[in-house]
């Protein structure tokens, strides 16, 4: 029985091993397609047929505002507009931050203090690599003409790639699922919910949900393998007792 369960393991992460090498494979290729404007053509839809927020405007702040951090939206804001801007703070980094803090306290108070600790650290390391992406790719600028007819460089897009909210928004479901099974429906349906809503209400453009979902997939997975991985818990508690599995 005990040599079964132990074959089932190493099957199961074979597979994982297997979905980070190809969900790697795949964001980079996202990065390249990106960069080289092979999303161009469905971006520029997008703009116009998918995106009834979009106001283009003269804009000069390249990256946004930090206010935006705490409220999820202004107070002159549309309705609907305030209605996307609920689904997705959820997967803000405010907000996301707390549910990692909180769930990362659970896991801890359940005795799994390596997987707390594995999961508390992907956050951190998930947003850094985020937004050194974001800092690095630049994609081909986009335009769009403005309510009084002046065509206008949209360039909040041109270092938006990939989607921080999308990233947060499937890490945020990763971590609700392994903490509670029976949430993997609702989990999932809010996570894939979140990119249609961020591409309406203009806030990115569908290439860069796309590479939101392929990096949180990636980061799920990844820190479930870290965090499910016995000899690296042996090894690190060996070294930090407070590691160790409590009773």
């Amino acid at each position: 029985m005990e040599e079964a369960t132990r074959l089932d393991a190493r099957a199961r992460f074979r597979l994982r091993y297997a979905a980070i090498g190809v969900l790697t494979a795949a964001l980079v290729l996202l990065a390249f397609l990106h960069v080289g404007g092979r999303f161009d053509r469905l971006d520029r839809y997008a703009l116009g047929h998918w995106m009834p927020a979009l106001d283009p405007e003269p804009d000069t702040e390249k990256w946004p505002s930090v206010w935006g951090l705490f409220v999820p939206f202004s107070l002159d804001t549309a309705w609907w507009e305030r209605i996307l801007a609920l689904g997705t703070y959820p997967a803000s980094a405010l907000v996301s931050f707390l549910v990692f803090a909180a769930g990362c306290a659970v896991l801890w108070r359940r005795g799994a203090r390596f997987a707390a600790v594995v999961w508390g650290c992907s956050w951190f390391v998930a947003n850094a690599v985020e937004v050194a992406l974001k800092a690095s790719l630049t994609r081909p600028p986009l335009y769009a003409v403005g309510s009084d007819g002046v065509e206008y460089h949209l360039r909040g897009f041109d270092h938006a790639f990939p989607s921080g909210h999308t990233l947060r928004a499937v890490m945020v479901a990763g971590l609700l699922v392994y903490l509670w099974r029976r949430l993997l429906w609702p989990a999932a349906l809010w996570a894939l919910t979140v990119p249609v809503l961020l591409v309406v209400s203009a806030s990115h453009v569908p290439a860069d949900v796309i590479g939101g979902l392929v990096f949180g997939l990636l980061v799920v997975v990844t820190t479930v393998t870290v965090a499910e991985s016995e000899w690296l818990e042996s090894r690190l508690g060996a070294r930090w007792p407070v590691l160790r599995r409590a009773a």
